[in-house]
């Protein structure tokens, strides 16, 4: 039993952790979607271009892709436009951020991506697509993520979830109070 906790506490620490990294993560790119939203309504390349270099500032493994409601690529954070008009509709998360309007985040090697759309009332605008390169510890955080997916997608279907995570709060909370009492 103490093996099965251990396990059930560490899994439950994990995911507590990966959620605060995927949050933090989505409303930086929610926010900045924001602030790009009047210079992409407005069709101002050079304002679009000077956020998002101001954004990329001088972080060497951080890249920003801002594109339109199209999926192309208006400016990617650099003086060069690079990727200027690079369709980026071939990454389904893009598809889906297009689509459902909604934050993104996703992992792809050692690197950690969140997109978010641009939006003003009820029209889309665009996005921005931000990626960075994940710290050691973020590594090794990110290779369980998958295996929180899977334990994720298993608990959806059986519901093990809320027993578990009911279970070690109520074992936290018992083991908290006994050593109060003591």
């Amino acid at each position: 039993l103490d093996a099965a906790f251990r396990s059930t506490s560490e899994r439950a620490l994990a995911a507590a952790v990966i959620e605060e990294i995927e949050n933090a993560a989505k409303l930086r790119a929610m926010s900045w979607a924001k602030l790009l939203a009047e210079p992409l309504y407005r069709q101002d390349l050079a304002q679009i271009g000077e956020i998002a270099r101001a954004l990329r500032g001088n972080v060497a493994d951080l890249e920003i892709l801002v594109f339109d409601a199209a999926g192309l690529v208006l400016n990617d954070g650099t003086r060069s436009f690079d990727l200027f008009g690079h369709d980026l509709t071939g990454d389904s998360h893009i598809v889906s951020v297009l689509r459902e309007r909604e934050p993104f985040l996703w992992t792809k090697g050692d690197r950690l991506y969140a997109a978010a759309p641009s939006v003003i009332g009820a029209e889309l605008l665009g996005g921005i697509l931000i990626s960075g390169l994940l710290d050691p510890a973020a590594r090794q955080r990110s290779a369980f993520v998958g295996q929180l997916d899977a334990l994720r997608a298993a608990e959806r279907e059986s519901g093990i979830l809320e027993s578990l995570v009911a279970a070690v709060i109520l074992v936290g909370l018992g083991l908290g109070l006994g050593r109060i009492v003591a």
